[in-house]
């Protein structure tokens, strides 16, 4: 059987904007340790946690963000890199600020 779908993240920061991801969505991934290539990932890069785009080079493994003002990470075998889950949706909270009548 394969991974659940089902592990909830709530989103800090603009870095995704361009994949239709938003400060404060709620996205749900599943842990795993593989992914494909060009998936939407979360992952933890020396104490961090990331929401990218994974890109696979021949000898690389670089997360991109989908906002233009942020370079894409290049991991080295230095940095302390896990790869949390791959995710497979999100939830929008799309009532914010708005005042009952």
């Amino acid at each position: 059987l394969g991974e659940v779908c089902g592990s909830p993240f709530l989103v800090s920061g603009d870095s995704m904007i361009g994949a239709s991801i938003d400060e404060t969505d709620v996205l749900i991934y599943k842990r795993t340790e593989k992914v494909r290539n060009n998936s939407i990932v979360i992952t933890r890069v020396n104490g961090n946690t990331f929401v990218k785009r994974i890109k696979y080079d021949l000898d690389a493994i670089y997360l991109v963000s989908e906002n233009p003002r942020y370079n894409p990470i290049r991991i080295t075998k230095e940095m302390d890199f896990k790869l949390l889950g791959e995710v497979c949706g999100s939830i929008r909270q799309i009532n914010e600020g708005l005042q009952p009548r």
